[in-house]
């Protein structure tokens, strides 16, 4: 992909939603250019696929260096500074919102607000492609969520691209030829002539995550990578938001005595806005990392149609596996200690919200914060010695756990 050509997001969460098998190809293709993305989804440094050795690749947002040097296109080095991503990002955030909102990028090019006015309108393009990049970061991890929904609805149109790209992500290995979860021996036979069976292989994606054959996946994977993600969707502290501040401004900081200081009514809109957008995009991973850890638990083949709360307090929906819970969840470090790290800050009291949408976001991110944990715990009970149906649920047998291929 060259700098020139900006993110797909948006068409590949389109197509994927839409579920429609004339599509297969573009999705394929689109699947295969990002797939580094959606590993990463909302990563800021260069990360291995897995450990051992393996070489460092981009997110889509990498974060601004400290020593780099400034995007020749003023415009671009708006952008950069603004959202604080490097310059290849930023280009293409730019370009983008020249599609949707022209006149806000090319707004963003001016250096100087010779009135009052001016510097208004400069603050309202600013806050335009903040939005925009809001968007697509919420676009990149929906593209996920929606690709781990096609993988456990059986009959989605897209479920044998999906479950090829979830077990990628997953770093899933399918069992050995002669594990029963498998296609029969003569279908086996058939495969080395045919290459459908193969396909069929991927279908079974929950049943081949829920066998004791599976291999561990190495650390890295998408699951970990989610939890590791989501301190990380705070909101930036006042040094971090004047570090965004554009060069026309910086000159107006400090002054005293002066509420209307156009630096300082910049600052603030520009707070405000990131405190909100932290706030949802949190709830996107949350969202995620609940699919995650609740869905290997209550496979359903009408993932949109599960009630959360309900299954998880009530275990009526069948007997979850507890070797599919590992394996999505984490085998290497099957208690909830890493998660509650990572989300137990969101569950403490926080100070009062700013603004009654953010108030209402962060509300939101505290009940996903709490379903999450209790997914993981469910999951856990599942998982040791049969506390969940005995051997027919750690062994992955139960009807809940997974389906038929």
């Amino acid at each position: 992909m060259s700098s020139s050509d900006p993110p797909e997001f948006g068409l590949l969460h389109a197509l994927l939603s839409r579920d429609v098998a004339t599509d297969k190809a573009e999705v394929k293709r689109l699947l295969h250019r990002h797939q580094e993305h959606l590993l990463r989804t909302l990563e800021s440094t260069p990360s291995a696929d897995r450990q051992g050795g393996a070489p460092a690749k981009q997110p889509a947002f990498p974060a601004l260096a400290a020593n780099a040097t400034p995007a020749a296109d003023p415009a671009v080095h708006a952008a950069s500074t603004l959202l604080q991503i490097d310059e290849r990002a930023a280009t293409q955030m730019v370009q983008q919102l020249k599609g949707d909102a022209y006149n806000d990028a090319q707004a963003l090019a001016s250096t100087t607000a010779a009135t009052p006015a001016a510097g208004q309108a400069l603050l309202v393009a600013e806050l335009a492609l903040l939005r925009h990049a809001h968007e697509q970061r919420c676009l990149l991890l929906r593209c996920v969520h929606q690709l781990l929904c096609l993988a456990y609805d059986a009959n989605a149109e897209l479920h044998t691209v999906a479950c090829g790209q979830v077990a990628l992500l997953m770093e899933v290995r399918a069992p050995p030829p002669e594990d029963p979860l498998l296609p029969s021996a003569s279908l086996r036979s058939a495969s080395r002539a045919n290459p459908r069976p193969r396909m069929l292989r991927l279908r079974c994606l929950p049943s081949l995550l829920r066998s004791s054959t599976c291999l561990p996946p190495p650390q890295g994977r998408l699951a970990e990578r989610i939890v590791n993600l989501i301190p990380t969707l705070e909101k930036p502290t006042s040094a971090e938001v004047r570090a965004r501040l554009p060069a026309r401004l910086r000159e107006d900081v400090g002054k005293a005595g002066d509420s209307s200081n156009a630096a300082a009514l910049w600052l603030e809109e520009v707070d405000k806005a990131l405190a909100l957008h932290a706030s949802r995009e949190r709830c996107e991973a949350l969202g995620l990392l609940l699919l995650l850890r609740y869905m290997p638990l209550h496979h359903s083949s009408e993932p949109e149609t599960l009630a959360p709360l309900s299954d998880l307090l009530d275990n009526s929906a069948g007997t979850p596996s507890g070797e599919l819970y590992l394996m999505l969840a984490g085998r290497e470090g099957s208690t909830i200690a890493a998660l509650l790290g990572s989300i137990g800050p969101l569950l403490a009291p926080r100070a009062p919200a700013a603004t009654a949408a953010l108030a209402a976001w962060d509300q939101r991110s505290e009940q996903l914060a709490t379903l999450v944990l209790m997914a993981a715990m469910h999951g856990e009970e599942g998982s040791g010695g049969g506390g969940w149906g005995g051997e027919e649920g750690s062994g992955g047998g139960g009807e809940g756990g997974g389906g038929e291929c």
